[in-house]
């Protein structure tokens, strides 16, 4: 039939006919009671009111005044119907066969539609009334006969149906007409739905009806009509039909209106099941103790693993010993561990190994392959559920699907976080099915409604644990390519979990403490991120079984589909996670997860579950949602690194390793370590963390056990050994936090700092993963300073929600604060480490609840969150690593940026006031073109056309050079004709530029100083051949007055008495910088600062596209004046005049030479003979002087430095050490000759 419109008339007051409703009724195609009623021939019919009702048309038109009247319009949303009575002996049975072939047995109760559909929500009351005045009789309904009736493509549905229904269709008829609506005997044959069959007349569809007939005669007395109503799309979690809710009961008899629980719990009765135990060698059943009885546990402590065996039917031996081999795996070991996807071949197979046994003696099935006899699971089932503890369980079934939930209640423990009297701790198991297509999604949100339901109305006060196995995409990669509504339904389901009081364990625990699982794994280089994919349990990448089981190989993407959950009334909270069963070859298409809960120190003291940190999420406009959107502007600018480019620094890095280490400190083929020394080579700073760019240096941290003091003269002799593997020293740094080494390795720029904490160097790198309160970490303040660039990197590696997202959003930021004229933390302004302290708390913040963001959703709200953040009155800090955070604030400090581990918190040591201003004012800039609709990433970065990084800055500076009304020049020239001091006295200059803005802003308050981070050149000078004698450079500093500290006016001029203040203060800085002789050389340097209107500086000015770095000089010894950030990068450039002096003066600067330094003393020199895998300490003597004798000798093996030895003698009277093999003297102090660290004068 075709769709055609149905008119109801009424009369009026004035006779005429008036149309009140139109319904346009389409054909329903999917046979579903709820839905469509079958008539008596077995085939489909439509709803009420189509062309197939014993009224045509014509009557229904043609009302006189004595035909009942449409009072109400009928909906889909509400229904009138008998069920089947809770107590009803066959309720079991029923929903035990509707629970597995039913697929509407989630949303309806057992029961019989009297009038579907029924009328309107907003009519139901009026309805109600008048129902209640029919008086209507109580009546007995028995059925006795199956019933199908075909579908289209050949599916069926089975129901029970009764012989006589004239007493139910006098019940409908009376109805119908009290409502207005025409009799229609002809479509109504009163059915109960119990099944749905795939095909008419198969085996499966005969042994169904079978199945039915088996529940008949079905027999109960109806004293009460039931009002259903489906559950608002507002309620509902999205996607396919809605449950229907009991809304009232009207009494047949009395005609009362019975109040009803809305959310009544009609899916299929919990099973209750029996729990077995091992003793003695045998598996059996048990019968749980009586409360009273029951030994009652409160433990500080319990672990819940989960693993997804995925074991296929049919044995399989070896891959079945690999299973046992990782849930025996010390990181599997549990108090509770769940096993999804278990076969009975497989369950056998774990009663054979007798440690298993032993170590979880309580299951929920028999460890043994006799199914019936023994408890094994039911081939729908999948789950089986190891324990430590005694426990009572029941299996309660999905409705849609051939699995369940195993709900274990563990009456020996109490855990319960509240006041309230204790209750027994829940630990629920299930494992839903995979699949993208809207059917199957729908059906996942329902069993997790299913799960919720259960728990809060059986257990609502209990604590509970849930593993489970929700088989959701997290990967964007993949959700990008699949339909829209995979994304909103993981998010639903997440936000369902949530709003239950439910949390993650991985979440919890990665935010706070950290999970550590995938530190061992190096990080992929940023042009192969992929959002969503930390803390993957399936990962096709790795797991070859994994990628077996991939269908389409574009989505063979690493996903998340394991989960740990926990109630916030949990007295344990997590405290560690990990992964486990990752050995290769991999024995699971799943990799194991573990999760440790520990109990609370001050169960008093609030949960932290948002931080102290108050973040409010911005969407990112559509127009910057597109799929890789951020990662094609950056890579078209150059920030995105590819795999070569990784490659070639971890060659660079595994050759600086192996010289740092020497040739007899390397471990064997054996694996057993070599006889020197331990040192650990830690990359940190960008390359840790992923965040480099081609032009970044890399950051090295040794961790060793000698002092630096031997350290560096034996590397920078190694180093200068190691020239021919294209190893340049450039120079050598000292600061008040140690001494760096600038080198050059394969082309590679590197720093390599260290650090001598011999614990934490023979401990690594396990010592890392420990919290920092560790005992492991009680070191000197000087130590732990060196060492907190590692330890803040090892914790940001574990602890950032999604590691992909965060960098993502990393590079962008960097790359919009260097086109703004904002990346130098040495002039006070923002850094890599900043950038990093400012936004990790973003990605935790927006992470809670739902574990996987996009990285322009965190760009933006970034930006919509510092737009408008007091600097001066709040702090910037992880809320999830500093709790409890106790730091006091100086009146010295106009930002704080505090980072994680100490001493030295807060990173923005070197900011001013006027820092804020120009943060606050560009974080708003970029909150307003983020809130654009339409808004690109190119046009955000200040560049649409261009794909040159150089030109991106360029247009920064020009409007730069037009935001303020004066500006203050420093005009410095070179015209020498030595390249190396050139770079000495820039380098030098721009080292004192902090000093002059740090010093200004205390004495100048109301003087606002924008210093541009990038030295600028004329055209014509932005290149320097190598045989130039003349360059000059640019450094501007733009001029403000603030009024106040809060306010700001960007192109104000500076009053009279500040002009003047600050040209002292300029002066003073020409001084200073004309006083350093060792960099200052009037007859080939000259500087000069003014301050200067807008209009008369040049706007050619530009960026110099090659600033230059250091030379190679290993015996240059620079002293630095502020301790570098090792997490920073601020100094990473292009390839300059520095680093081209080092490829063409490789030869002569690393030829082996005195240092003419300090003599080294005899102290110094054991140490080196001692340490130095190179030199063999069993060839060296001591000469020393005897108070009667005069000069003797002692080998240097027998050398005692105990002050409480016998045989002690003091340093002061060592004369020589002498080297055995061929009688040369390597060091003498009477003749001050040095051979051992060539410090002879």
């Amino acid at each position: 039939m075709s769709q055609r419109a149905k008119f109801m008339y009424n009369k009026s007051a004035t006779g005429k006919e008036q149309r009140l409703e139109t319904h346009i009724l389409p054909y329903h195609p999917r046979g579903r009671d709820s839905d469509i009623q079958p008539n008596r021939r077995g085939q489909l019919s439509e709803p009420p009111f189509t062309a197939s009702q014993s009224a045509t048309e014509e009557q229904q038109m043609d009302y006189d005044s004595e035909s009942p009247r449409p009072r109400f319009t009928p909906s889909h949303d509400t229904a009138l119907c008998l069920t089947l009575p809770r107590d009803h002996t066959l309720w079991p049975a029923v929903q035990q066969l509707r629970s597995l072939n039913d697929a509407a047995s989630s949303r309806w109760p057992p029961h019989i539609n009297l009038v579907y559909p029924f009328v309107q929500t907003a009519a139901l009351p009026e309805a109600t009334c008048i129902l209640r005045q029919l008086r209507l009789e109580a009546v007995t309904i028995s059925l006795s006969e199956v019933g199908s009736f075909a579908h289209k493509g050949g599916k069926s549905t089975i129901f029970l149906r009764p012989a006589e229904t004239a007493s139910l269709a006098r019940l409908r008829t009376a109805i119908r007409r009290a409502l207005g609506w025409l009799d229609d005997v002809e479509a109504f044959e009163p059915h109960l739905t119990v099944a749905q069959s795939d095909e008419t007349g198969c085996e499966g569809h005969i042994s169904l009806v079978e199945e039915a007939r088996s529940l008949t005669p079905l027999c109960f007395a109806v004293s009460g009509l039931c009002i259903m109503v489906r559950e608002p799309s507002a309620d509902f979690d999205g996607g396919g039909p809605r449950r229907m809710n009991l809304w009232a009961q009207l009494d047949l008899g009395s005609g009362q209106v019975q109040d009803a629980d809305p959310m009544l719990e009609y899916a299929p009765v919990a099973e209750l099941r029996k729990t077995h135990t091992y003793y003695d060698g045998v598996w059996a059943s048990m019968t749980p103790p009586s409360q009273q009885t029951a030994l009652i546990e409160e433990p500080h402590r319990l672990v819940l693993a989960s693993y997804n065996v995925s074991a296929e039917p049919g044995p399989d031996p070896f891959r079945y010993a690999a299973l046992v081999a990782n849930i025996l795996s010390i990181k599997a070991a549990a108090d509770f561990l769940v096993l999804q996807e278990v076969t009975d071949q497989f369950l056998s197979f774990l009663g054979a190994n007798s440690d298993i046994c032993t170590r979880y003696p309580y299951s929920t099935h028999g460890l043994v392959g006799q199914r019936h006899e023994t408890g094994a699971p039911p081939w729908h089932e999948k789950i089986v559920v190891l324990s430590r503890f005694p426990f009572s369980w029941k299996w309660v079934p999905f409705n849609e699907t051939h699995g369940g939930i195993a709900v274990l209640e563990f009456y020996t423990l109490q855990v319960q976080r509240t006041s309230k009297p204790q209750q027994s701790l829940i630990v629920a198991a299930f494992h839903l099915n995979p699949g993208s297509d809207e059917e199957t999604l729908a059906s996942r949100k329902c069993e997790v409604r299913r799960l919720l339901r259960h728990l809060a109305s059986q257990y609502p006060d209990h604590p509970h644990l849930i593993a489970s196995h929700l088989s959701m995409d997290t990967s964007y990669s993949v959700l990008n390519k699949t339909a829209k509504q995979g994304l909103e339904h993981a998010r639903e389901i997440e936000s369902l979990l949530l709003q239950a009081g439910l949390e993650d364990g991985w979440l919890l625990s990665r935010l706070g403490p950290g999970e550590s699982s995938s530190i061992a794994s190096a990080l992929p280089p940023a042009s192969e991120l992929h959002e969503g994919e930390e803390g993957a349990t399936f990962d096709p990448v790795n797991n070859s079984l994994a990628a077996q089981s991939v269908m389409d190989e574009q989505n063979a993407r690493p996903q998340r589909y394991s989960r740990i959950f926990a109630s916030g009334n949990l007295a344990l909270r997590p405290a560690g996670f990990n992964l486990f069963g990752q050995s290769l070859p991999a024995a699971s298409q799943h990799w194991g997860i573990r999760c440790l809960f520990s109990r609370e120190a001050n169960p008093k003291q609030p949960h932290l579950a948002t931080g102290t940190m108050r973040v409010d999420p911005a969407k990112a406009q559509q127009s910057i949602q597109v799929t890789d959107g951020p990662k094609s502007v950056l890579a078209r600018r150059g920030y995105l690194p590819t795999w070569a480019d990784q490659r070639q620094r971890w060659e660079a890095i595994q050759l600086l390793q192996r010289i740092v280490l020497g040739p007899s400190s390397v471990a064997a083929d054996d694996g057993s370590r070599g006889k020197g020394p331990r040192i650990a080579v830690i990359p940190v700073g960008s390359f840790g963390l992923g965040l480099w760019t081609t032009s970044s240096h890399v950051d090295c941290l040794c961790v060793g056990s000698m002092s630096p003091n031997i350290f560096f003269p034996i590397v920078t002799e190694r180093l200068r050994d190691a020239s021919a593997d294209d190893i340049v020293i450039l120079r050598r740094v000292r600061s008040a936090s140690g001494t760096m080494l600038e080198l050059q390795v394969q082309g590679i720029h590197f720093d390599l700092w260290y650090c001598a904490a011999p614990s934490i160097a023979e401990s690594y790198p396990d010592v890392m993963k420990r919290p920092s309160s560790d005992q492991a970490f009680a070191l000197p303040t000087q130590t732990l300073l060196k060492l907190k660039p590692a330890r803040d990197l090892f914790y940001l590696r574990k602890s950032i929600p999604d590691m992909a997202a965060f960098r993502l959003a990393h590079l962008l930021i960097r790359a919009w604060a260097e086109s703004r004229g904002l990346y130098a933390s040495r002039f006070g302004l923002l850094g890599g480490f900043h950038i990093t302290t400012m936004l990790v708390p973003i990605c935790k913040l927006l992470s809670w609840g739902i574990s996987c963001v996009r990285a322009s959703d965190i760009i933006r709200t970034f930006f919509h969150h510092y737009a408008g953040f007091s600097w001066s009155a709040d702090m910037v800090y992880d809320s999830y690593f500093h709790p409890q955070l106790a730091y006091s604030r100086t009146p010295s400090e106009p930002l704080c940026l505090l980072g994680w581990h100490g001493p030295r918190l807060n990173a923005a040591v070197y900011a001013s006031r006027s820092s804020a201003d120009i943060i606050s004012l560009e974080c708003s800039r970029a909150d307003s073109l983020l809130s654009q609709e339409g808004i690109t990433w190119s046009d955000f970065l200040g560049l649409q056309h261009s794909a040159i990084s150089s030109n991106q800055v360029a247009c920064g500076v020009a409007e730069f050079l037009d935001r303020y009304s004066s500006y203050v020049k420093i005009e410095a020239r070179y015209w020498g004709t030595s390249p190396l001091k050139r770079i000495k006295f820039f380098r030098k200059l721009e080292s004192r530029f902090s000093v002059l803005l740090l010093d200004a802003d205390r004495s100048l308050p109301t003087v606002g100083m924008h210093f541009w981070p990038v030295r600028l050149v004329q055209p014509s000078s932005s290149t320097v051949p190598e045989d130039s004698t003349e360059y000059t450079g640019y450094y501007l500093i733009g001029l403000y007055q603030r009024r106040s500290p809060v306010t700001v006016e960007w192109s104000s001029h500076l009053n009279t008495s500040d002009t003047e203040a600050l040209q002292t203060k300029i002066c003073d800085f020409e001084a200073a910088i004309r006083g350093a002789s060792g960099y200052y050389d009037p007859n080939c340097s000259w500087v000069m600062a003014c301050i200067m209107e807008t209009q008369d500086l040049s706007r050619t000015l530009q960026p110099d596209p090659q600033p230059g770095t250091y030379t190679s000089n290993p015996d240059d010894e620079t002293e630095s004046e502020s301790d570098a950030e090792l997490l920073d990068d601020d100094d990473d450039d292009d390839e300059g005049d520095g680093k081209r002096l080092a490829r063409t003066q490789t030869h002569s600067y690393n030829k082996p030479k005195p240092s003419g330094g300090r003599f080294r003393p005899a102290a110094d020199v054991i140490n080196r003979i001692r340490w130095d895998s190179a030199m063999d300490a069993a060839d060296y003597v001591v000469g020393y002087e005897d108070r009667f004798v005069g000069v003797r000798e002692r080998a240097l093996e027998a050398w005692k430095r105990e002050l409480t030895d016998e045989e002690f003698i003091p340093q002061h009277r060592i004369v020589y050490f002498k080297r055995r093999s061929d009688g040369e003297l390597m060091w003498d102090r009477r003749s001050r000759t040095d051979h051992i660290f060539k410090s002879s004068v």
